[in-house]
Formats: structure tokens, sequence, C-alpha cells
């Protein structure tokens, strides 16, 4: 299954200055008529296979959702460096972000880990944005169609709710499937999301392991 990008963008939090893109890819994605977060099932494919083709038109769409992700009313134009696949982008994302001058950014426990500065927030959200426009998911992780959400829909209540509360981890109950895909269309990563409530306290990879918040 491909990777809903709101999974890997627009789902990302602030908690304590760690932005867990991947935590959440997650980023629901861009269904083209559907968080790009875009979540997004992440194969571990060979890097080689991003060398794929990104049509504009998807393309357009993923810089909107992250756009908005980011509250970046007047995005700049940014050209795309590399077209890349999700094993590699949270990598590249932290070293673009070093190079624009964030030198706290760091992969950590599948996330972005960043220094939260609020009076800076503004700069730093423009930087996320250039980044990703620069190293944008090749599209076969993008492009996914309604059949997506049940299956991830699905997946979430049945897979990794269970699982993660086998852990020992609490999770609320979900809503409706309409109700969720309803949120889930608006593209603003708000959807119900059992990793969400993995606590911060919690050893994220390991659960990652034991609990894929993605189907395969």
């Amino acid at each position: 299954m491909k990777r809903l990008l709101a999974r890997l963008v627009a789902a990302a939090t602030y908690e304590h200055g760690v932005q867990k893109v991947g935590a959440r890819a997650t980023h629901v994605c861009v269904a083209l008529g559907v968080s790009g977060a875009i979540l997004a099932g992440c194969s571990g494919e060979d890097s080689s296979t991003a060398e794929q083709s990104l049509s504009p038109e998807i393309y357009a769409a993923y810089l909107e959702q992250i756009s908005n992700m980011y509250e970046v009313a007047d995005p700049p134009s940014v050209d795309i460096v590399r077209v890349v696949n999700p094993d590699e982008q949270l990598d590249l994302i932290a070293g673009c972000m070093q190079e624009e001058g964030w030198p706290a950014t760091a992969v950590k426990d599948g996330g972005l880990q960043y220094q939260n500065i609020p009076e800076q927030k503004s700069a730093i959200n423009e930087s996320f944005y250039a980044c990703f426009a620069q190293y944008p998911l090749a599209e076969e992780f993008l492009a996914v169609g309604p059949d997506h959400y049940e299956e991830l829909y699905d997946y979430f209540v049945n897979e990794v709710k269970p699982c993660l509360e086998g852990q020992g981890i609490a999770i609320s109950d979900p809503p409706s499937f309409e109700s969720w895909l309803a949120v889930a269309e608006q593209d603003e990563g708000k959807h119900w999301d059992p990793t969400v409530e993995i606590p911060d306290s919690a050893d994220f990879q390991a659960l990652q392991e034991i609990c894929p918040q993605n189907p395969p």
C-alpha cells in the first residue's frame, strides 16, 4: 500500500520540540482528491526506486499541503533537488534544515527532532516547507485512491490499536469510518491515528517494530 502523505508531513506534531513526521506519516496523503499527510504504507523499497517521476499535478498538491501544514502563506519558489522514497526522506530533510541554519535538526525515534523556538516559528516553518519541497516523495508514495482510506482505517482499528494496547498503551476509541474519512479528507492531519497517542516516554522505535504504523 502506498503511504499517505499526511502521515509523513501533515500529521507532524511538535510536542517537546520533536516533529514526529513518521511517528504520524506519515502525513493522510494527497488523495488528489484527498494527511497528500500525509501520511503512506511506507514500503522498504531500494532507494534506486526513487528515480520515479512526479507529475506536476501531484507535486502541486503536495506543495499546497505542506504550505498549509507549516502555515506558509506565501510559499517561495523552490527547485526539486531529488525525488526520494520514504526510507531516505527524513535524513535528507534533516541535512537540508541544517543547511538552512537549524543545526539542531536530527532524525530521532522515527521523526525529526529540532529546537522549538516559538519566536522563530515562522522562519522554521518556512525552512521545513523549502526542504520538503526540495525532496518530495516519489509519486508512487503520494498518489492514493479512496480504497486506501478504508484499508488504512481498518488497519488502525483492527491491527494497530489492539497491538499498542497489548503493549500497555491506552488508545482512545475510534470514530466511525464516515466521521474519520470526513476529517482525513481535509488534509490537516487531525484524523484519528492510534500512533499519535503513543506517549513521549515510550520507545517509539521498538513499538514500530512490534506494531508497524503502516499496512504491509
